[in-house]
């Protein structure tokens, strides 16, 4: 008989909540507009790297990079425009707003009218400098228009509008610096091919939107592959979603989901376009409970979908896309997640290849395995209950 250690509000996964993106109501916003010399700007907080990894070290020695996103209004044709582009410490003498000091300690500058610079996402190699983080250390990545040829104007992308600390963006525009709320959107790639983000809700997005589909849709079944590190239970289904028209929705969660899918669990709710949540076609997050809790086990293959069989209603299951699948590593679950689909409720789900769009959808885990617990020692979390099941 298991021990399990009851969770109050329950653990999201793999995609939660907590990173407060709505389907496309997630807008890729302009932190600046660099049009002017001098114009600047900055995506600051504390660096994440996976695994919460020290010592590592970008540099023009060793090829590392910094990837970030354009606005799709560019103009970079002039040879006489300059941006410099790279890493600076946060001032401890300036602001508010936090501000970058004005030092770049490596960087790589990008001269127009030979390319360079595209819309939407790039990369630049490091040509001058080195700097050496930690998980956690506060940085700040710079954009600096050192000086503008003929019309040239150039966006620098973020994510979406919400404000966060200490990650934090900021422009300087007619000689000061404004703070703006917008999310980073940029990617540090180390020396050794290590990758960090800033902060911990600021992932590397290139789009958000989503899927519509119905009984008459092929496929008509999509979810997301996911494994969890640790034997547990769940005992609800969340995404974010809409309708589209009036009908069932159906839920399952599968193991062995590119085998033979076996359905664990799963469930249905019907609406007839007058609830509130969802009538207006809105998307919303939402979370349905299955009759009782469902165990899973470490390291194995599930997924978790929505389909509409049995009805003739549609539904828009909302995601994002990635800039690279490489960036899966800053979503709970990593490397393992991937989108899946398959049509008409039968055979194998087919994963998507390379794994970039991350539906908003996941299972909430109410409780984990206490082995400890079970074998006469430990103690439950506080906030959780532990009972034998």
């Amino acid at each position: 008989m298991a021990s399990i250690v009851e969770f109050a509000e329950g653990l999201q996964w793999p995609f939660g909540q907590d990173y407060g993106i709505a389907g496309s109501a997630l807008i890729l916003s302009v932190i600046n507009t660099l049009n002017a010399a001098s114009t600047r700007a900055a995506q600051m907080g504390q660096v994440q790297i996976p695994g919460h990894l020290t010592s590592k070290t970008i540099s023009a020695a060793g090829g590392g990079k910094i990837w970030f996103r354009i606005g799709s209004t560019l103009t970079f044709a002039s040879g006489s425009t300059s941006i410099t582009i790279g890493l600076q410490d946060w001032s401890t003498t300036s602001g508010p707003p936090s501000v970058p000091d004005g030092v770049f300690d490596v960087s790589a500058t990008v001269v127009g009218g030979g390319g360079g610079l595209a819309a939407g996402w790039n990369s630049i190699t490091m040509t001058s400098g080195s700097k050496t983080l930690s998980h956690g250390d506060p940085i700040a990545v710079v954009h600096d228009m050192t000086a503008r040829g003929g019309s040239d104007s150039v966006q620098v992308g973020g994510g979406g509008n919400r404000t966060r600390w200490p990650d934090n963006s900021a422009r300087f525009t007619g000689g000061t610096w404004q703070s703006i709320f917008v999310d980073c959107n940029c990617v540090i790639q180390f020396d050794d091919g290590t990758l960090g983000i800033i902060g911990k809700w600021n992932l590397p997005i290139i789009a958000a939107s989503g899927d519509n589909f119905n009984t008459s849709s092929s496929p008509d079944e999509n979810g997301m592959l996911f494994q969890v590190p640790f034997d547990c239970e769940f005992d609800a289904i969340y995404c974010t979603i809409s309708q589209t028209s009036a009908g069932n929705l159906v839920w399952g969660v599968y193991s062995n989901p590119l085998g033979s899918p076996s359905l664990l669990s799963g469930g249905s709710y019907t609406w007839d376009g007058n609830q509130a949540a969802n009538a207006s076609g809105t998307d919303a997050f939402g979370c349905f409970f299955l009759p009782a809790p469902v165990a899973l086990s470490k390291n194995t293959d599930y997924a978790v979908t929505a389909n509409t069989s049995g009805g003739t209603g549609g539904v828009r299951l909302c995601y994002i896309q990635l800039a690279d699948t490489a960036y899966r590593a800053f979503i709970q679950g990593g490397t393992t997640i991937k989108k899946v689909s398959r049509n008409n409720g039968s055979g194998s789900f087919s994963a998507e290849s390379p794994a970039i769009t991350i539906y908003q959808m996941g299972i909430r885990i109410c409780g984990l395995v206490d082995t400890a617990t079970a074998a006469g020692g430990g103690s439950p979390i506080f906030g959780a209950s532990t009972i034998l099941r």
